[in-house]
């Protein structure tokens, strides 16, 4: 009687606790393929097919009739729905592990283009730091060539070689190199 409460007892927290509704609706919510799901549904409905099978085993069980109980659990129909559970659980991990495979190398080649994008901003950022700061020291170099050639001038010193300018030039900084230019040279 241990064991047929037991099984009571089982049956009914599975009942009441919805597991495999549960089990279900969470396979659903991580996307996996139908034919998995298929797949455990197909044990689901075996598993009653054998549970109706342990029914009536118990039932032999309750009526005294332990030969009749054993042979009914060794019985070939028995047996086979065991063996069916066992064939869709085997196919349900194969497919599920190769379907998980399948993600991960999916989820790890777009983390691979994610790096490598990342990768190339940062290198494009860098060279692009590189050719501003060039750009810049090439406009500051003759305002501090200027500042240099006007601190001369305000010690007095007029024997300075004139500022190189380019010719033709009509930035601001060349307008004031060759002014002054003209004013060491007046």
């Amino acid at each position: 009687t241990g064991d047929v409460a037991y099984f009571n007892n089982h049956q009914q927290e599975l009942f009441e606790t919805r597991t495999f509704e549960v089990a279900m609706a969470r396979l659903e919510e991580m996307e996996l393929p139908t034919q998995y799901i298929d797949l455990v549904d197909q044990v689901n409905t075996v598993s009653f097919e054998l549970g109706d099978i342990e029914d009536r085993a118990f039932a032999e069980v309750k009526a005294g009739d332990l030969q009749a109980a054993s042979n009914i659990l060794f019985s070939p129909e028995y047996i086979a729905k065991d063996n069916e559970i066992h064939t869709l659980f085997a196919e349900f991990e194969q497919g599920v592990n190769t379907w998980l495979a399948a993600q991960y190398e999916e989820f790890n080649t777009l983390s691979n283009t994610a790096l490598l994008s990342m990768l190339l901003v940062l290198v494009i950022f860098l060279v692009s730091l590189l050719t501003l700061t060039i750009k810049i020291r090439k406009k500051i170099r003759p305002i501090t060539q200027l500042t240099h050639y006007a601190t001369s001038l305000s010690e007095g010193d007029l024997q300075l070689e004139p500022l190189a300018v380019k010719a033709g030039a009509k930035d601001e900084i060349s307008v004031l190199a060759t002014a002054f230019n003209t004013m060491v040279q007046n």
